[in-house]
């Protein structure tokens, strides 16, 4: 065989795949419909690709913007920074005042130059709110002039909201900076979160293979006649082979380009597409080149070894096709096999040390075997029950019923690609159920305001927050910062009426103290008896010295206690006394720290204001803006894959229309023959519609039982409660079930047009 007899072949099946058909549009809509398929996954594989590079872009600008504290350098004056964030309807806006301490100050990524007193430099996102009807509530927050906006340099993401001002009131407990570009400490994922991290990519992209697998399949029907054809002027078996891997290529080809396009497409508007809350610079999504090289690689192969795998049982004559014998009945023993190994794996996996790379490959293998077990056990389920019907009922399901027993195989890849979605949704719904009833229980009284105000303002803060309408106060406690052999805690001070609601105690009269359990701080608190020293507090992340101002003895008595359920939000150190029990220096000016309820999300925004004029002495923060890392990194993990399962479900309803469509259109010839023999159209869409919803009502079947296995045994890695969400799961049941109504409906065009005599016509 000589190269150049290889690339006539290659040439020819280029040719039949763009205009093969009797007819130049045969040719066109078979292109199309296979680019369609193929290009549908590859967005997603890009976008997938695009994960990690947009992840570390971000991180690069975090780095950027982190700055060097206390660590003077040669020929650099100090750069005086006071952090006052703030909240604002759940979003979290980032509000920097600077003040120079010289010419040499540096100067923070995004801006030109620091700005001056009434001066400030807004992120883009934080502009435009501000201009917005939206932001009337923001504005008495900024009173500056706004000189300019904040680069991409200067900001995380397009829709941060952040704001670097000019230097307003006292910098006298500021930070000293002397340079930006450190690196940033971010935490480490925790070792559950991962594990959910990693099932649901798996979730995510098992199906988008499958698509590419089904789109590689269109048409075949008419491909084989044609390579019968070839086989009478002269083509042998291994020509043919050649020809139909050619052609096959050609789809994933176009696939890729009308995929890349799309993909370049949505990525140009990826800073004004928000899901979520989360948006990415359009120079962030791009595709690490080993992974776009390994998709452009992949995804030709895998339609070339799809075709040629579904020509394995079909041998081609001379303007004839001969399929093996009967149809094989299909076996169970390696279905089972293939489950079973990705339970053992699942099984092993939580045997090894979480969060390790084996764990997290037998977690990736183990959940990908047992996914695949849906596609799997489909059509070898799908040919048992057909084959057990015996006759009966109207025509419509008799047709059906009859097509399914002729060829199982086509229906079970129609539908099993979403039924992959489906299992990989319900595991994910589980999971995702259970680990939030642990993370979610700290969310409780999410209507609520935290307001903690130091000494100095403590009286104004609280006048201010007396005026305001619609609010309540529910707690309300003095406190005194301390010092204890070299710690620094909180004295929380408050009636019995409050402190009865704080903490879980039977008795409490004026006079007592209590304490908390170490472990609520990770660390000792002063011991009863002993005096501290009562100290000044200081802005977060200051490491100014704090002057004592005087000391406090405690109760001789404090027995442990226990907070109730909000108490956390309140108490910021071990020790809780009652007025009487407090003795301290004369003159101590107590701080003030309550929780305010609003009757609406505009009503806190009220109280936000009121306490802004305090912002170096006051810190304003809720439960509802997610101060636990864990339970905000939690919250974007279901965010995100919840909204990737919904993508993938709509992506999979796509594909489904296009093999249906293509289903439709190969199998015109019969059902025109049908049609032309007085059967009703009525009956042929019924006859279609049984067609679709009997396979796929057994694919729910296996979905939801493979999801949850998959839920259960991950369940058992996370260490958290294996939970049910059966109303959910029937949601996405019902929701799987309308998308087969939808795409049968969809088709209807294909089959009337399929209908009409003229499709009879053969040569």
């Amino acid at each position: 065989m000589t190269p150049s007899r290889w690339i006539n072949d290659l040439a020819l099946g280029l040719r039949l795949a763009v205009g093969g058909g009797r007819i130049s549009r045969t040719g066109l809509v078979r292109l199309v419909l296979g680019t369609i398929g193929v290009g549908l996954a590859v967005v997603v594989l890009l976008f997938a690709a695009s994960v990690r590079p947009a992840l570390e872009a971000r991180e690069a600008r975090v780095d950027a913007q982190t700055f060097l504290r206390d660590r003077p350098m040669p020929g650099a004056d100090p750069l005086y920074l006071r952090l006052a964030d703030t909240n604002f309807r759940g979003d979290t806006v980032n509000r920097t005042y600077v003040r120079a301490g010289g010419p040499a100050a540096p100067i923070p990524p995004g801006i030109d130059r620091l700005p001056g007193p009434g001066e400030s430099y807004v992120s883009p996102a934080l502009a435009k709110l501000l201009a917005s009807p939206e932001g009337e509530l923001l504005r008495p927050r900024f009173p500056e002039r706004i000189a300019g906006t904040i680069g991409e340099a200067g900001v995380i993401r397009p829709n941060d909201l952040s704001a670097i001002a000019g230097p307003v009131g006292p910098f006298a407990d500021s930070l000293k900076v002397y340079d930006f570009g450190g690196s940033a400490s971010g935490g480490r994922l925790r070792a559950e979160l991962l594990i959910i991290l990693v099932l649901g990519v798996v979730v995510l992209l098992l199906p988008v293979f499958i698509f590419i697998a089904s789109s590689a399949r269109i048409a075949g029907a008419e491909r084989d006649q044609r390579l019968a054809a070839l086989r009478l002027v002269g083509s042998d078996a291994r020509q043919t082979r050649r020809i139909a891997a050619a052609e096959s290529l050609v789809s994933a080809l176009f696939g890729l380009l009308f995929g890349g396009g799309v993909f370049l497409l949505v990525r140009s508007f990826a800073a004004d597409i928000e899901i979520g809350g989360e948006n990415f610079f359009p120079s962030d999504l791009t595709p690490s080149w080993p992974l776009l090289l390994l998709i452009v690689v992949v995804v030709p192969l895998l339609a070339v070894l799809t075709t040629q795998f579904a020509l394995r049982r079909t041998i081609i004559e001379p303007l004839s096709l001969v399929r093996e014998a009967a149809p094989i009945r299909r076996r169970l023993v390696w279905r089972l096999a293939l489950i079973g190994a990705g339970v053992l794996m699942l099984f092993f996996a939580g045997m090894v040390r979480t969060g390790s790379a084996s764990a997290t490959v037998l977690t990736i293998v183990g959940a990908t075997l047992m996914l695949l077990s849906v596609p799997v056990l489909l059509p070898w389920l799908l040919e048992r029950l057909s084959a057990r019907f015996a006759g009966g009922g109207k025509p419509a399901l008799q047709l059906a019923v009859r097509r399914l027993q002729l060829d199982s195989g086509t229906p079970a890849r129609v539908v099993g690609s979403l039924a992959v979605v489906l299992a990989g949704a319900v595991a994910l719904q589980f999971v995702l159920t259970a680990q939030s009833s642990q993370v979610t229980q700290r969310l409780d009284d999410g209507d609520k305001l935290v307001v903690e105000v130091d000494g100095t303002s403590a009286g104004p803060a609280q006048t201010a927050l007396r005026t305001l309408p619609n609010m309540s106060v529910d707690y309300l406690v003095s406190t005194l910062t301390i010092e204890d052999r070299g710690r620094y805690s909180v004295i929380t001070i408050a009636d019995c009426a409050t402190l009865t609601r704080i903490i879980q105690v039977d008795h409490c009269q004026d006079g007592d103290g209590f304490t908390l359990p170490s472990t609520y701080m990770g660390s000792p608190g002063p011991t009863s008896g002993s005096t501290v020293n009562a100290v000044e507090p200081r802005a977060p992340g200051s490491r100014t010295p704090r002057p004592v101002v005087g000391q406090i003895e405690l109760p001789a008595q404090l027995p442990e206690v226990a907070l109730r359920p909000g108490g956390q939000f309140i108490v910021s150190g071990l020790v809780l006394l009652t007025p009487g029990a407090l003795r301290a220096t004369p003159g101590l000016s107590a701080g003030l720290t309550g929780m305010i309820s609003a009757g609406s999300s505009d009503a806190i925004e009220h109280v936000r204001n009121a306490i802004d004029p305090f912002d170096a002495n006051v810190i304003s923060s809720g439960p509802s803006d997610g101060d636990n890392a864990d339970v905000r990194m939690f919250l974007e993990i279901r965010k995100g894959l919840l909204i990737g399962s919904v993508f993938t479900l709509l992506l999979a309803a796509m594909s489904l229309l296009v093999v249906a469509v293509e289903q439709t259109r190969e199998r015109r010839r019969s059902i025109a023959a049908l049609s032309a023999t007085g059967v009703p159209l009525g009956t042929l869409v019924r006859s279609l519609l049984w067609q679709n919803a009997i396979p796929m009502v057994i694919a729910i079947a296996i979905a939801v039982a493979s999801g949850l296995g998959v839920a259960a045994l991950v369940s058992r890695l996370t260490g958290s409660d294996f939970a049910t969400d059966w109303t959910t799961v029937g949601l996405m049941s019902v929701t799987a079930g309308v998308l087969i109504l939808l795409v049968t409906a969809l088709t209807l065009p294909a089959l009337r047009s399929a209908t009409r005599l003229t499709a009879l016509r053969t040569e």
